[in-house]
């Protein structure tokens, strides 16, 4: 039997999972810029790029919109806030020159086919990383299908300079 969310709890939960996203996408960048070498007291968030990370729709939907549907809450956050981590780390270096990044897996037997597929590849930052079944992405998170996406243990590490 599962326990119904009232309106006022739903939004509460939503507001939440919000912060937890946005603390995820500051972790990100920290992250980044340390793989860079840059200092972490300049950190500069780009309003516009977070509100779209925070709005991004995949297979259709928002995570709000997959929420409000009855979608499984610790999925969809643990789902969200990887993906917001990695949007955090491609965000933090955009616009900076000959940025290359790296996927990684986690190297076990839980790894999807069409990740391992691309693990170890190093690709120039606004490129993607396409798997064999014709999905792509800038970073674990970003593929265009939920599937690829739900449960995604993968990250991408950075580094400056002629690969």
């Amino acid at each position: 039997m599962s326990a119904v969310i009232g309106a006022d709890e739903l939004t509460v939960l939503e507001e939440d999972i919000e912060n937890d996203l946005i603390s995820a996408y500051i972790s990100g960048q920290k992250d980044a810029r340390k793989q860079l070498g840059l200092d972490d007291e300049t950190l500069d968030i780009d309003l516009l790029d977070l509100d779209h990370a925070l709005n991004l729709v995949i297979d259709g939907r928002t995570w709000v919109e997959r929420i409000r549907e009855g979608s499984d809450i610790g999925l969809v956050l643990d789902t969200e806030k990887h993906r917001m981590y990695n949007t955090g780390v491609y965000d933090s270096a955009k616009g900076r020159q000959n940025v290359w990044k790296t996927w990684h897996t986690m190297e076990d037997d839980r790894v999807r086919d069409q990740h391992y597929y691309i693990d170890g590849m190093t690709v120039p930052l606004e490129a993607n990383f396409y798997t064999f079944d014709g999905d792509y992405g800038r970073f674990p998170g970003d593929f265009q299908t939920a599937e690829n996406n739900c449960n995604c243990r993968c990250h991408i590490t950075l580094r400056q300079g002629s690969l």
